[in-house]
């Protein structure tokens, strides 16, 4: 990232948590030639704090001969009146003080922007990740702390923490202590820190289900439950993941390869090929009705006194059937689980 050492004004702009705290300390990194003690660095909120004071302390010659660095957080969330004043400081900013805004939304404001360049300043816009490049880019930050980890390992730890690198890095952090002095992390290392289990149990039971394993399927189903996780996020949740197996379906049935679904669906690479290969397990008919079973529960969930797990149980009995099996058979056999 080029950072302008002379700019007076720096918005840092993007929905991010990691990446623009990142991108802030490049800045100050910058502005101080790494000696950043050579500097004061006061960080203030937007939600908090009046504008007008902000305005003052920059506008404020120092005591001492120190570079004055200002951080203004959540500038997104400032009052109008506020931000209306922001914004005429910075088309004429004070060289008394450096001031970093950061705004927390990917979609930003103009007329700010147009200021701080008409001022001087610079506009920086950190750039996101693709999904295709979190592997590396967990591999790297687990090696710059000392550590390797294992292909699956972080196969699993995306599929658990998703696409937030603010997430993700803090997962690696409770990692690398989590392991000690060992020198690799592992599947087993990620599944006993992470407290987002529910995700990636939900994989195995579409695997249990795809293979016609019930009595598996129903275990890992009790063990999602005692987990902690809602009735209705969890219907969601499986809902989500037949969707995505639906539409991977009809995406191979058109010969899209795995890496052109994974840029359509916006999902990493290794997700795309799991989904791939489960989605082989179930027929189209399959996956519709079971979405249709998925969209039943979670009405019912909301209006009747039916305890919730029993109607998800009946969802996964019922998706166990083949299309060739008639409903009254899955009925049936459903009338002796649930009361």
């Amino acid at each position: 990232m080029n950072v302008s050492v002379n700019a007076g004004v720096y918005l840092i702009r993007g929905s991010d948590r990691f990446l623009v705290d990142q991108a802030r300390e490049e800045v100050i990194k910058s502005i101080t030639r790494e000696d950043r003690a050579s500097a004061y660095v006061k960080y203030f909120s937007a939600k908090t704090v009046n504008l007008d004071d902000i305005i003052e302390i920059c506008r404020t010659r120092p005591i001492i001969s120190r570079k004055v660095i200002i951080v203004l957080d959540d500038v997104e969330k400032s009052r109008r009146d506020g931000l209306k004043k922001l914004v005429q400081y910075v088309g004429k900013p004070s060289p008394n003080a450096r001031l970093i805004l950061l705004w927390n939304d990917v979609k930003g404001n103009g007329e700010l922007e147009q200021a701080v360049k008409s001022g001087g300043g610079q506009v920086i816009t950190p750039v996101a990740l693709k999904p295709s490049q979190l592997p590396a880019w967990v591999r790297q930050r687990v090696k710059l702390k000392g550590k390797r980890i294992t292909h699956g390992a972080v196969e699993i730890l995306i599929e658990l923490a998703g696409h937030d690198l603010s997430v993700l890095n803090g997962d690696i952090e409770k990692l690398v202590l989590f392991v000690s002095d060992k020198e690799e992390i592992t599947e087993d290392d990620v599944l006993n820190v992470s407290d987002r289990k529910v995700s990636y149990g939900i994989f195995d039971l579409a695997d249990k289900i795809g293979d016609r394993k019930g009595a598996e399927a129903l275990e890992i189903l009790r063990n999602l439950m005692d987990a902690g996780e809602s009735a209705t996020a969890l219907v969601s949740l499986i809902a989500r993941h037949f969707r995505l197996l639906w539409q991977v379906k009809d995406y191979v049935a058109e010969n899209y390869d795995s890496r052109t679904i994974a840029r359509e669906l916006n999902l990493p690479l290794f997700v795309v090929e799991k989904l791939r290969d489960q989605s082989q397990k179930f027929s189209g008919k399959a996956l519709r009705r079971i979405h249709a079973m998925l969209y039943s529960a979670d009405r019912d969930i909301k209006s009747l006194g039916i305890p919730p797990v029993y109607l998800i149980e009946r969802v996964v009995i019922e998706s166990l059937c083949s299309d060739e099996t008639k409903e009254k058979r899955a009925r049936a056999f459903v009338k002796q689980v649930v009361p």
